[in-house]
């Protein structure tokens, strides 16, 4: 249902949410005084059933409605005959995956516990900075010292 309703077969997730945001603006279903809620229409309302989400909750709620593609099958003839020429064919096959590496990255930079400790080991490293350099600072006068 979800796929002729957005005219989509098979795509990746991402594409599959914009299809579904654009036919919500399209649909002027997102609420206009919580602006993060979508008031379903009746064909959403049969796909998510429920008749008001948040959008925030689309993503989980699309978990048991996608599926991965069928596999993709390439027959090919191996000749065996040795008195073929050998012919040597290369094909680039283009395949979209979810990059998990990125979302872990991004659930990491955006956690506020990593930036506080960031910013503490940020603060002993400019501490360490700065005693390293007023003892270089304290070095130079001793040996300078020493020299007269």
């Amino acid at each position: 249902r979800l796929a002729r309703l957005l005219g989509v077969h098979t795509q990746t997730r991402p594409v599959i949410i914009s299809a579904l945001w654009q036919y919500i603006k399209t649909h002027k279903l997102q609420d206009s005084h919580e602006r993060e809620f979508i008031n379903c229409d009746k064909y959403l309302e049969q796909i998510f059933a429920c008749p008001r989400m948040k959008f925030a909750e689309i993503p989980q709620r699309l978990n048991p409605l996608l599926h991965p593609p069928d596999p993709i099958v390439i027959n090919h003839v191996i000749s065996v005959e040795g008195t073929e020429t050998k012919q040597t064919a290369c094909y680039d096959i283009d395949v979209e995956v979810d990059d998990t590496l990125k979302t872990q990255m991004n659930n990491f930079l955006l956690s506020t516990a990593s930036q506080q400790e960031i910013q503490s080991l940020d603060n002993k490293i400019h501490e360490t900075v700065e005693t390293i350099n007023q003892l270089k600072t304290n070095r130079e006068f001793f040996l300078s010292f020493a020299k007269d």
